[in-house]
Parts: structure tokens; sequence; C-alpha cells
């Protein structure tokens, strides 16, 4: 690994924590500059989704976090682009699971786009979730 890939390791790394905290303050300025305009999501529900579709949700308030951990596992670098996975925890306010901790992992594909990096495509999965007693359920409920 040359030197300049590792500092956009480490700037894609920075980026990936900022857009889990965008998400977690519903801060919608920071995500849209953070995912491209030609973003695909893979979303556990099995559902394929646009940048334009998410805003949505966030704005209608279809989403809305209480709390929300990313950790970056993995960031690998081929010049304009880059792929991480790790895994996310997170409690949603609302939904069939609100108030359950949402344990997923994700894999992102980042792009440099006039200089920038932005969130290209991103697909997650549950692979678990935790009651509010404590006690689990399976994946696919």
């Amino acid at each position: 690994m040359d030197t300049s890939d590792g500092q956009a390791e480490l700037e894609i790394e920075k980026l990936e924590l900022q857009e889990a905290v965008a998400a977690l303050q519903h801060d919608l300025d920071a995500v849209e500059r953070l995912w491209s305009d030609k973003l695909v999501v893979s979303s556990p529900a099995n559902l394929l989704l646009s940048k334009a579709q998410l805003l949505g949700f966030f704005r209608a308030g279809l989403i809305r976090l209480k709390s929300f951990e990313r950790r970056v596992q993995r960031v690998v670098v081929d010049r304009e682009m880059a792929v991480t996975t790790g895994s996310d925890t997170f409690v949603s306010l609302i939904g069939a699971d609100a108030g359950k901790t949402i344990f997923c992992s994700y894999m992102n594909c980042w792009s440099r786009e006039n200089g920038a990096w932005k969130l290209l495509g991103r697909h997650a999965a549950i692979v678990g979730k935790m009651k509010a007693d404590g006690t689990f359920e399976a994946a696919s409920d």
C-alpha cells in the first residue's frame, strides 16, 4: 500500500463515521453532501433505494434513530473507488423495531466525484435483534 492509499483509507474511515453521525443526528445537509446523487442502497428489507427515496424517508420521519454506532472493519481503496465493510448497531425510534437494538453487517462503496468522496452504494443485512428486555430475536423476524 502506498502512502496515498493509506491517506485515502483514513479519509474514507472518517467519512464513514461522519455519515453515521449525520444519520443519527438527522443532519440531512451532511447526508446530502456525503451521498452521491447516483446512490443505490440494498436495504435489509430487500428494497433497492435511491438517494431521493432515502432522503424522502428521513424528511417524512420514517427514519429516526435513538442511537447508532458504526464499526469500520476494513477499508480498501483502488484509485477512485473505495469499499468498506463493518457493522452497525442502532435503535430506531419508530416502526415495528422501535426500541430494539438492531445488529447489521454492511458493505459501502465510495467513489471520488469531482475530487470529493461520495457514498455510491450500500448493502446492509440484519444479523440480529435484541428486544428492550434483553432477549434476542432471529434475524429474519
